[in-house]
């Protein structure tokens, strides 16, 4: 069952699930999360816009975090408005357990430049609850090297 606007609100406010929330990025099924910082060969570059070339993709720390509990996973989908616009934007499943910053990759399929902010309304979280706890949630998991990252790494 997909989560809506209401009990992803009551989850934040009992602090889970989402780290530096912003009740105006809130949508009826989904939440928006904003660029924070662009991530050029693996380093975190402070930066307010980026000019990403035509066919050509960069990786984003998003500002959000996500502390996932044990009974919900979360996807990440592009918005509408940035699809049309030419941009594909690519994220894991965050798992049940799973507590990290958010990483994005951003693709350019056009063929002109396309400038991106930070602040940039990028992409949307949908949260999803699960029919049980899993035996083996993704903090528990012995490969579960991006638990806790708060720094990109490949």
């Amino acid at each position: 069952m997909i989560l809506v606007d209401k009990r992803i609100r009551e989850l934040v406010k009992n602090g889970e699930m989402i780290v530096n929330f912003n009740d105006d990025r809130l949508n009826s099924i989904s939440y928006d999360v904003v660029i924070d910082k662009f991530v050029l060969m693996d380093m975190e570059v402070e930066k307010d816009e980026y000019v990403l070339s035509s066919n050509d993709f960069v990786y984003i720390k998003a500002y959000e975090s996500l502390c996932m509990p044990n009974d919900l996973c979360c996807n990440v989908v592009e918005k509408n408005s940035l699809m049309r616009m030419g941009l594909k934007v690519d994220g894991p499943m965050y798992q049940p357990g799973h507590k990290t910053k958010i990483f994005l990759r951003v693709y350019n399929l056009t063929n002109h430049n396309i400038i991106l902010t930070k602040g940039m309304e990028i992409a949307q979280l949908v949260f999803m609850e699960l029919s049980d706890i899993p035996d083996k949630t993704y903090d528990m998991q012995i490969d579960a090297k991006y638990n806790d990252e708060d720094e990109f790494r490949s």
